[in-house]
């Protein structure tokens, strides 16, 4: 790389304690958050009179800030730890939090000044120009163009990243630099919440902005965090900020273990170990949500919850293992029109009973009871995404999704699925079904998908609509099951995928049948069928104790003793996510009576071994 400045100079790197530091009372050290960048794209400065390699982005920084009036005491990462040596890693990553709280300020660095992003800080701070200004009444610099402007800097990758949450909160000092200029954060997010609240933005709404990742979520979201005390637990910042990036995917945990608050009665968090795989980082993380207090079955609750709908399974991660390097999916409701449920929507954990220990988790495998109920036969389209759809159109496109979830309803209660395809025709939405639309690429696939379909459908009880769906449809598959249902789910479903009902959760999920040639041999005395062997898992009903459904093992409590288990009692799966099936609900009571045994046994039992 040719450098057209003069050389950049690391006299010295100074082996300092932070406990020393913090006792310093003159201009301690400045930290730097940064991204990394493209790690392909290499500078160099001199470090104690040797060239040493960093990438662009840093290099850039560097260059920004240098200030040739006075020397600049400064903490970055990439200099300062040692990359190379895991044990040095481990360490330092462990103390990030102490790094960027003792540091007297830190200079969170975007990249270079654009045209712009040099109006954004004309309206955040017009000292930075020699322009006059117009002000409105609340004394802002107004710019027509204000809203994309602001979208300059709230855009750049640094607001995407994983590490730089804790850098940020943490900081006693944040700095925002573009290029040369630089400014408070609280001077950005005071002028930025200043703008929106003007146009009607409430930031105090949980629904302030369509869409979890729209950038003044992520700002109020930040803000609110370095401002407030941020008393969120590990699964809660992993929740929130699953699928932000990171080079290294172990630190989607790593960078939240230094602000995760740990709630009372809890075991302490894994600690950071980067000589541990990725797969073995993600197990932790999931074993350690199963293993906390209470330890029931609202643990399994709480890990299935978290589930993405992963294209392909990589890195060695389990199925049942959620992986926050994915975006989360909007979760369907249980379906219970008509029917008195077993379960209320708290998912009260106490009315499942089970005899032992419940899940099994033996190596990378997670055992559970529950039954198989359908099969997946056909599958449709996928529904446009609430992400690929502009903020401008959002209310349009939940409109949409509520007229075709009725033309399903109606079409299911007639019992004859090609009655949704002149449904579909009649239905004044998706105007514009053209390539470039993607409400209209949807409903062109979908009048052509069910017109190839057979015209059997399994009636639903009512096309009853609540308000509440009009969420689920959202990024999901059509399917239709062997029995006839119709349902949406996860958009990696496929032909052949089981659906199940899986104690105690109340979504019904898509399983994946493992091939047969993965399938460990069976054996009735290994950890798992044991276990199973000695399972009894029964639920009762708030309602009336006395209709009570025995979950496992088959043929209720007519065989006293010991459970043989047998190899066909056993179904090796991967998880493919929850799915909503029309008219079909897991664990009900129908029309309020009390439900013989083999309301459930007509399904198949089955212990699901999730790999």
């Amino acid at each position: 790389m040719s450098l057209v400045m003069t050389e950049l100079r690391a006299d010295t790197l100074m082996a300092d304690k932070l406990d020393d530091l913090n006792d310093d009372l003159i201009d301690i050290y400045t930290a730097l958050s940064y991204v990394w960048g493209d790690p392909s794209r290499v500078g160099q400065i001199l470090l104690d009179g040797q060239q040493f390699g960093i990438t662009a982005s840093l290099q850039n920084a560097l260059r920004d800030i240098r200030d040739a009036t006075r020397e600049i005491r400064l903490w970055a990462d990439a200099i300062c730890i040692n990359q190379e040596d895991v044990l040095e890693r481990n360490s330092q990553v462990s103390m990030m939090g102490r790094i960027y709280a003792t540091a007297t300020n830190t200079i969170i660095y975007l990249g270079p000044l654009t045209a712009m992003a040099s109006r954004a800080l004309y309206i955040i701070d017009p000292r930075k120009s020699d322009l006059t200004p117009y002000r409105n009444a609340a004394g802002i610099a107004i710019d027509p163009m204000w809203e994309v402007a602001i979208g300059d800097i709230l855009n750049r990758q640094w607001f995407q990243r994983v590490w730089i949450f804790q850098e940020l909160v943490r900081s006693r000092d944040p700095w925002v630099q573009v290029g040369h200029a630089r400014v408070r954060w609280d001077k950005v997010c005071d002028v930025v919440f200043r703008l929106y609240s003007q146009v009607g933005v409430n930031l105090d709404s949980e629904t302030a902005l369509e869409g979890e990742r729209n950038p003044i979520n992520i700002l109020n979201d930040m803000n609110r965090a370095r401002t407030h005390d941020d008393s969120r637990s590990l699964l809660q910042l992993l929740q929130a900020r699953r699928g932000m990036g990171a080079t290294d995917p172990r630190d989607m945990i790593f960078a939240h273990l230094g602000i995760a608050s740990l709630p009372p009665g809890h075991a302490p968090y894994p600690v950071v170990d980067y000589t541990k795989s990725v797969s073995e980082v993600y197990l932790d993380v999931a074993l350690y949500l199963l293993a906390t207090p209470p330890e029931d079955m609202r643990n399994l609750k709480t890990l299935f919850e978290h589930l993405p709908a992963r294209i392909q399974y990589s890195l060695g991660i389990p199925s049942w293992v959620p992986d926050w390097r994915l975006p989360g999916i909007l979760r369907p409701g249980p379906d219970r029109e008509n029917e008195i449920p077993l379960l209320d929507e708290t998912l009260a954990a106490d009315l499942f009973k089970s005899n032992t220990r419940y899940p099994k988790v033996a190596t990378y495998r997670l055992a559970t009871a529950g039954y198989l109920f359908d099969t997946v036969k056909g599958v449709g389209p996928q529904a446009p995404s609430a992400s690929g759809i502009s903020r401008a159109d959002h209310e349009t496109y939940k409109k949409n999704l509520r007229i075709f979830i009725n033309c399903i309803h109606r079409a299911t209660l007639s019992g004859n699925i090609r009655n949704l395809a002149g449904l579909l025709m009649d239905a004044e939405f998706f105007p514009t079904p053209s390539k470039e639309d993607l409400q209209g690429t949807f409903l062109k696939e979908c009048r052509s998908w069910v017109g190839d379909l057979p015209g059997g459908l399994r009636p639903q009880v009512t096309p009853k609509h609540r308000d509440s769906e009009d969420t689920y449809l959202d990024g999901r598959r059509l399917i239709l099951t062997a029995e006839g249902y119709f349902g949406a789910a996860p958009p990696n479903v496929q032909e052949g995928d089981f659906c199940v009902c899986i104690a105690p959760l109340l979504e019904p999920l898509v399983l994946r049948p493992m091939p047969a040639a993965l399938v460990p041999k069976f054996d009735p005395e290994d950890e798992i069928s044991c276990w199973a062997s000695d399972l009894t898992i029964t639920a009762a009903s708030k309602l009336n104790p006395q209709w009570g459904i025995h979950i496992w093992p088959p043929g209720g409590n007519t065989k006293p003793g010991r459970y043989t288990i047998k190899e066909t009692d056993v179904l090796h799966c991967q998880v493919v996510g929850k799915c909503r099936i029309y008219g079909f609900t897991p664990w009900r009571i129908p029309d309020g009576r009390c439900p013989p045994l083999r309301e459930i046994a007509e399904f198949r039992q089955r212990i699901l071994v999730l790999h």
